[in-house]
């Protein structure tokens, strides 16, 4: 009882002024909590706005990442697609590799991905066997791909994926194609040029590497304006364009949107080289959300022609050792790098 009293008492002297106190200290912890809040949140928010402008992460087959690295091809993420590059790709990823990117550790922060085949056709040719002199265009860029694809995965859930959450820039006439379908869309410059609207039919002719040439008709079911040289594109379902090409299971491209978090002096300095982290570093950057330990992860899951990696705002080139596994699996694995937009500070060469 003695106690007790003794509290009230040493709350009821200068009641004013403990009040003023206790106030003072709830709005200081109100002040922290909110500027904490604003802290750890305005990257989220900063990767939700950027993720609306497309991929931050690609990947692609070793060969094609060497020549572009060596030759500075490689130019714009969506020049295959533009038509700034007008030859097809000579070597490949399989598609039915694709949804192992959703089983990496960073699986919840891929919010999308779609894989690609970019090829180039004649469309609306005088026959099949014609020249593509006598064709309204030709060597028109044609981007196989997925739309909104519903892929089931090993651990009993699904997601959707593919161009529909991708491409949220565009202004587009008319709805998105069906997977596995004889549907496509179709840019304005290319629609323009074409004379084609929402609901006509183009052919599309391919000369396939063994020289037969190959005749798919296409439904135009919307005309999508990017704002850039993409719009001298179409995109189809990618098994309608591996069956135009005679490439079963076969793109060149995974375009990758993934929540990252921004590079520190950790992250530029496994960008440099990750067998240089002690064992610790190496499990805080390989558990933190960073761009390259995302690529870093999705190389070993995506098997490919080379052992290349990159990450948001860097190129990653050379040999990555399989440090889990004790063993160089370099050659197994396919080359990761920045997509539309990046995340990640690092800018310069990063050897693996």
């Amino acid at each position: 009882m003695f106690f007790l009293r003794m509290i009230f008492r040493s709350f009821s002297r200068q009641f004013k002024r403990r009040l003023l106190i206790a106030v003072t200290v709830c709005l200081s912890a109100t002040v922290s909590v909110a500027m904490l809040g604003v802290v750890f949140d305005v990257g989220d928010k900063l990767n939700a706005e950027l993720s609306t402008y497309g991929s931050n992460i690609t990947v692609q087959p070793k060969a094609d990442a060497v020549v572009n690295d060596l030759y500075n091809t490689d130019g714009d993420a969506d020049s295959s697609a533009s038509g700034t590059s007008q030859s097809d790709p000579t070597t490949f990823l399989k598609e039915s590799d694709t949804p192992k990117i959703k089983t990496i550790f960073w699986a919840f922060n891929i919010t999308n991905f779609a894989p690609e085949l970019n090829i180039h056709v004649d469309v609306n040719c005088a026959s099949k066997s014609a020249e593509s002199s006598s064709c309204k265009a030709s060597s028109v860029p044609i981007v196989g791909t997925w739309f909104a694809k519903t892929l089931h995965m090993d651990s009993g859930e699904s997601t959707v994926a593919g161009m529909n959450g991708m491409r949220s820039w565009w202004k587009l006439d008319g709805f998105w194609p069906k997977d596995d379908s004889a549907q496509g869309l179709i840019g304005t410059t290319l629609a323009s040029k074409l004379g084609v609207g929402k609901g006509d039919t183009v052919t599309l002719y391919k000369t396939t590497a063994d020289g037969s040439r190959n005749k798919q008709r296409i439904t135009i079911t919307g005309i999508y304006d990017s704002g850039d040289s993409d719009n001298n594109a179409m995109y189809i379902p990618s098994s309608t364009a591996q069956v135009l090409a005679n490439l079963p299971d076969s793109i060149d491209k995974i375009e990758v949107k993934a929540l990252t978090t921004p590079d520190n002096d950790l992250a530029r300095k496994a960008s440099k080289n990750p067998n240089a982290l002690t064992q610790d570093e190496w499990e805080t950057w390989y558990c933190t959300a960073y761009p390259s330990s995302i690529a870093y992860q999705i190389e070993e899951v995506i098997p490919g022609r080379g052992g290349q990696a990159g990450a948001s705002g860097g190129r990653v080139a050379g040999q990555c050792a399989a440090k889990d596994a004790g063993r160089d699996d370099s050659d197994d694995r396919a080359f990761v790098g920045c997509g539309r937009y990046c995340s990640g500070e690092s800018d310069g060469r990063l050897d693996w």
